[in-house]
């Protein structure tokens, strides 16, 4: 992408009852006000947590399993931030939760690595900004997930873990705020990471889920989850 023709939109999902997390949104907010002087089109937001009681089955499923409060609180925060995207009309939204930590010197190498993407692997639809190691193997659904270095910067994955900073474009944030929808509509919902690695293309195709080599690492999460189990 050519920052001169980018409108981007920073969305960081925070709970105001988290107030120990308050210190991540402002350096956030920091990082992208301060470092973008060469990239002036630049709306920074703020998406409130959800809490709800309303029960979602899990999308992964068909026996009616029951997602938690917090991994339901989770998905519908981030598609909030897609459709708070989509309203602001940008070209490329950025996502971040509110424990990720910031791990280069400024924007400017950020933009020229998602420029560099943009040749490299231009039909990309949902990039990660940060390296937890992807699964590998066979999936709930008989899956074959997979994992491969398309250069010394890229990775292209099938099932990344975490949704801590990712980058999306326009057209695959209408399609993953419709796909949600569809979902929710049969009382479902798909899990935040979920929503990446079960979606599709408008041709029915998987996404195209690209992210750094473990070397060319922009944020980290700074309350790194385990890694057990499958999606």
């Amino acid at each position: 992408m050519e920052t001169s023709n980018m409108k981007l939109g920073v969305y960081i999902i925070h709970s105001s009852a988290a107030k120990d997390r308050l210190k991540n949104v402002d350096a956030l907010r920091a990082f992208f006000s301060i470092s973008t002087n060469a990239l002036t089109n630049v709306i920074i937001k703020v998406i409130e947590g959800v809490y709800t009681n309303v029960p979602y089955d899990d999308s992964r499923f068909d026996d009616g399993q029951k997602l938690t409060k917090g991994v339901v609180g989770c998905a519908l925060a981030h598609v909030n931030a897609m459709r708070q995207a989509l309203e602001d009309n940008v070209t490329h939204a950025m996502i971040f939760e509110d424990d990720v930590g910031i791990c280069c010197d400024s924007a400017s190498a950020l933009f020229e690595w998602l420029d560099r993407l943009e040749k490299e692997i231009h039909d990309w639809n949902v990039c990660m900004m940060y390296y937890i190691p992807p699964f590998v193997g066979t999936g709930h659904d008989g899956t074959r997930h997979t994992s491969h270095v398309e250069s010394s910067f890229f990775r292209i994955m099938t099932c990344p873990f975490g949704t801590q900073a990712y980058c999306v474009k326009k057209e695959t944030l209408l399609r993953l705020v419709q796909i949600q929808d569809d979902y929710m509509k049969k009382g479902k919902l798909a899990i935040a990471d979920g929503l990446f690695i079960h979606g599709t293309q408008e041709n029915g195709k998987p996404l195209k889920l690209v992210g750094p080599t473990y070397n060319e690492m922009f944020f980290i999460h700074l309350e790194v989850p385990s890694l057990i189990g499958s999606h």
